[in-house]
């Protein structure tokens, strides 16, 4: 098929998915050609996806795995419901918060397989989880603190934060007192942390959410201490698909719509997830 459209002049072009492997996407890249290939992301995720990677890349704190995590000391998930986006990121989160490090389990000199006796410390210390979301997450029963707000108000939760660990942040004003206290508990929290780390993520759709999250780990780079920062994404494979390159699921359908495009691929991607009914019926219904 896409030979003989070739051959009679027709366009072929290829949409990725962020779900397939990158080998497949990279794949369908070359059998289209660069020009003619899209990252099957709207545009809007695609942005959240881009900033994201590029916090990670450009600024100081790295991108933390889940070993990483078993070694916090202090904690903030920032606007991220992560038992429905982050299903291990979760179970990891709790593990940590059973078995993580406490000063009197370090005094003692308890190893970290005793997880009776670490089980047993743990329980009698305060958590160092704060949890600021939209909505009632199911770690909030086992967090130090939590906070429910709209992904504006969490954001500036978060730039108050950051402002508080370093007074050359940017400062929020006319801050809310409820805010403001929320933020001066997570500030003290993370002020005596050896190991601190930040949770966000790209399910709110807010970058100033995003952004908020990266000042609070960069904040505490100011000063000489390290920060990780753990940011979700929505799919397995949508960083990688990023930087692969490609353009979005709207110049797909524009292109679509263009004389002497025939055949569209598309790899293990449900467009009606991602765009409008009408959208990608027209470009179904114009293509093979």
């Amino acid at each position: 098929m896409i030979r003989s459209a070739r051959e009679r002049g027709g366009g072929v072009i290829g949409i990725g998915s962020p779900r397939a492997s990158l080998e497949a996407n990279y794949a369908l890249r070359r059998l289209v050609g660069a020009d003619r290939f899209y990252v099957g992301m709207a545009r809007r995720e695609r942005r959240l996806v881009d900033l994201a990677h590029r916090m990670l890349h450009e600024g100081p704190s790295r991108s933390c795995s889940l070993r990483d995590l078993e070694q916090a000391d202090a904690m903030l998930i920032l606007g991220e419901d992560v038992t429905n986006t982050a299903p291990m990121l979760d179970y990891s989160l709790r593990q940590w918060l059973r078995r993580r490090p406490t000063p009197e389990a370090i005094s003692l000199d308890i190893p970290e397989w005793n997880d009776a006796a670490v089980g047993e410390i743990v329980h009698e210390e305060p958590s160092d989880l704060h949890i600021a979301t939209v909505l009632e997450t199911k770690l909030d029963r086992i967090a130090a603190q939590t906070y429910h707000a709209a992904p504006s108000d969490l954001a500036r939760l978060g730039f108050a934060v950051a402002h508080l660990l370093d007074p050359r942040a940017p400062a929020v004003p006319d801050l809310p007192k409820e805010i403001e206290d929320h933020a001066r508990s997570i500030a003290a929290a993370f002020e005596k942390a050896s190991r601190p780390m930040v949770i966000s993520g790209t399910s709110s759709g807010s970058e100033a959410l995003l952004t908020a999250a990266a000042n609070v780990a960069w904040s505490l780079h100011a000063h000489g201490e390290t920060a990780e920062l753990c940011l979700v994404v929505p799919e397995c494979n949508s960083v990688g698909l990023a930087l692969i390159g490609g353009r979005t699921l709207e110049e797909a359908f524009a292109e679509a719509e263009e004389p002497g495009v025939e055949v569209a691929i598309i790899l293990e991607n449900d467009l009606f997830r991602r765009a409008s009914e009408a959208h990608v019926d027209e470009l179904l219904s114009r293509c093979r």
